[in-house]
């Protein structure tokens, strides 16, 4: 291609073109003349051989001209149907006027499942399901107004199956006839994926347990309203934060925070219970659950739920005490119902060794006081075992 096609347009080359030949050639057309011999005998005579020159001159800059844009046309009409036809996304070409499609593309078939001639004796129609027409129709109306979109739409397998498209459209001419451009991007993985998103967050959102979601550097990026509501932070208060350097506090046991923090940082599933401490400064017992969150195989982020058991610490607190005082009575008793029972049981065996000793009340003595002493010691075993079942 000539170094001035390069900065200019093709049409613009050609058209000063043909000015510099026509100029040249009126102005120097009798002397080049000459130099081929040309030397006519009547005057009029070299007005013929001028004007027939110059036809000759500007037909053949003409043909040169269609040439060059019949080339670029086949290129470019190769160029984009081998883009059409290689396209990843189903594409496909139909017919205002008919509804007809007359050109698809391989993605087209392959993933709509029907045969190319198949395709080309249906319409967009029967590609959707039959509550998506009316609707499909009435915006061919608003199209035909010249109201272009982006839509999406539910679109229809030969085999019955539906699926999500994003739709692009534009308006074309094709073999003489005014056409719909349409290409489709399945997008029924990413819908599935934002309804799922949208039920997570609704769920965390109105959950009872606080949740939030940390990032790379393991600071807060998230908090839910239970959150909020449970700490006495709002959100502004605890974006950017650590929640260890939130949370924790003086009688927060180092060993088990240590200790979850190796396993966050290994990028394993946490669960424990620890001591948190509100806003306000009192403490709040939690059970808390951390689990990382891989994208494209790598941990980005994590996300940790809290569960409120303070109510559950203090009753164990509280059975815990009691159990104390049940195991100091139950001791106590021990001692002081059982020493006496010694002492009458040592009593019995002293006069048991007396002359002439009334062995009959001194066994019946001795039997109730060991029936006694068994009713009390069962009565220990069976305080001690309530308090260890606690």
């Amino acid at each position: 291609m000539h170094p001035f096609m390069k900065i200019c347009k093709p049409e613009t080359f050609f058209s000063l073109l043909c000015l510099a030949l026509g100029l040249t050639w009126i102005f120097f057309s009798s002397w080049m003349l000459s130099q081929f011999g040309l030397s006519p005998s009547h005057p009029n005579q070299i007005d013929y051989y001028t004007d027939a020159g110059f036809v000759v001159i500007v037909s053949l800059i003409i043909f040169i001209g269609i040439r060059f844009y019949r080339t670029r046309l086949s290129h470019s009409e190769f160029h984009y149907k081998t883009l059409f036809n290689t396209s990843p996304l189903p594409m496909w070409i139909f017919d205002i006027a008919t509804s007809r499609f007359l050109l698809v593309n391989k993605a087209m078939i392959d993933k709509y499942g029907y045969s190319k001639k198949e395709l080309l004796n249906m319409s967009p129609v029967d590609i959707r399901p039959s509550e998506e027409v009316e609707r499909f129709l009435a915006d061919m109306a608003l199209k035909k107004r010249g109201i272009q979109d982006v839509g999406i739409w539910t679109h229809k397998k030969k085999n019955g199956e539906l699926f999500t498209v994003q739709v692009r459209t534009n308006i074309l001419n094709y073999r003489g006839k005014e056409c719909y451009l349409v290409i489709a991007d399945d997008i029924s993985d990413l819908v599935k994926k934002e309804t799922e998103i949208e039920r997570l967050s609704l769920v965390a959102k109105h959950t009872v347990n606080g949740i939030i979601i940390t990032g790379k550097d393991r600071t807060i990026e998230w908090v839910n309203d239970a959150f909020i509501k449970m700490t006495g932070y709002s959100f502004n208060e605890v974006a950017g934060r650590s929640p260890i350097e939130l949370l924790h506090g003086e009688e927060t046991d180092k060993e088990a925070e240590k200790q979850m923090n190796h396993i966050i940082a290994s990028n394993e599933n946490y669960s424990g219970e620890i001591l948190n401490y509100r806003k306000n400064g009192s403490k709040m017992w939690v059970q808390t659950t951390v689990s990382p969150i891989e994208i494209n195989g790598k941990t980005e982020k994590h996300v940790a739920i809290f569960i409120d058991i303070t109510d559950r610490k203090q009753h164990e607190a509280m059975i815990w005490q009691q159990n104390e005082r049940l195991k100091d009575i139950a001791f106590a008793s021990s001692h002081l119902i059982r020493a006496p029972l010694a002492n009458i049981l040592g009593l019995t065996d002293l006069l048991n060794e007396e002359i002439q000793p009334d062995h009959e009340i001194i066994a019946h003595l001795k039997s109730s006081a060991k029936k006694l002493d068994d009713v009390v010691r069962d009565l220990v075993i069976q305080t001690t075992n309530s308090i260890q079942k606690q």
